[in-house]
């Protein structure tokens, strides 16, 4: 049976607020993660990212980066999902050929979320995404049945005043 309607969500240039669009707000932050692939890279290099994504999410809202709990019920992983929906998980066309990270390709993982349901303080003041080897750990705990060989996060140089800004 077909039903006749409408559905509502936000622009792709605001942060979802509530689910099926009921709120939407026009500041937040949006956090890229680059991330490589298997060597060689498959087919399910891209379901891999998915399931990554997903655990960042998750892993944020553990560590209280993202407010979850009392009086944030609704902000879960299927509100965060939401918002990136829009945002497709993209490979560079192109292998890698450094060191540890031969013939792997590079996916971009985008995580956008409202600034109401941020701890802005906690994310300028950490290191959560500086410490590469900390952070690939948390993932694995996260996801037990991948390793360093399905993916391993980009560790490329940084400037000197990295740590510095806000």
């Amino acid at each position: 049976m077909d039903k006749i309607g409408y559905s509502c969500e936000c622009d792709p240039n605001y942060f979802v607020g509530e689910r099926y669009g009921k709120l939407c707000y026009e500041s937040g932050a949006e956090i890229i993660i680059k991330i490589t692939g298997r060597a060689n890279g498959d087919s399910t290099d891209r379901d891999t990212m998915i399931i990554l994504r997903s655990s960042i999410m998750t892993m944020l809202m553990q560590e209280n980066y993202i407010h979850t709990g009392s009086g944030y019920a609704h902000v879960d992983i299927a509100l965060l999902e939401e918002g990136v929906k829009d945002y497709v998980i993209d490979e560079d066309s192109t292998m890698l050929m450094t060191v540890n990270f031969e013939r792997r390709k590079i996916w971009s993982i985008v995580i956008r979320v409202a600034t109401v349901y941020l701890d802005m303080s906690l994310i300028s003041n950490a290191d959560i995404f500086d410490q590469y080897d900390t952070f690939t750990e948390k993932l694995m705990n996260l996801n037990p049945s991948m390793t360093t060989v399905d993916y391993l996060v980009h560790r490329m140089k940084k400037c000197s005043n990295d740590n510095s800004r806000s």
